[in-house]
């Protein structure tokens, strides 16, 4: 049953994470009309890896696997330039967590802090 439950809960946050994004690309696009934004599920690791040996040829970046990808439950929002040089860069990386309450991280001895604003009430003010 509690694999039911953690299930319903986590479908329920995806759910809540994509209107919440979808209010932030449209806010985006009310306040920047010239702009491109693009929305993408994963980010390949290569093309990350790439972009850093560009920018920092003096450190060895590297990936294992050509497949390996970065997947954020609410993906990646980029905005794209109007060059055609077909750059981009994420403006928002959007990803579902869930804490346990602060009482119990305190007596399982974890540092709770204070947990960041989910982006769901955010987009809602």
């Amino acid at each position: 049953m509690l694999g039911a439950v953690i299930n319903a809960t986590s479908k329920k946050q995806e759910t809540n994470l994509i209107q919440a994004l979808n209010l932030v690309a449209a806010d985006l696009d009310a306040k920047f009309p010239g702009a491109n934004f693009t929305h993408e599920k994963s980010w390949p690791l290569k093309e990350i890896v790439g972009e850093l040996r560009q920018t920092y040829p003096e450190v060895d970046f590297h990936y294992h696997l050509e497949r390996s990808n970065i997947l954020p439950d609410g993906g990646f929002l980029y905005i794209e330039s109007r060059a055609e040089s077909g750059l981009r860069y994420p403006v928002l990386i959007s990803e579902v967590k869930t804490r346990a309450p602060t009482t119990h991280a305190k007596e399982r001895g974890c540092n709770a802090g204070r947990a960041a604003t989910p982006l769901s009430a955010w987009a809602k003010t």
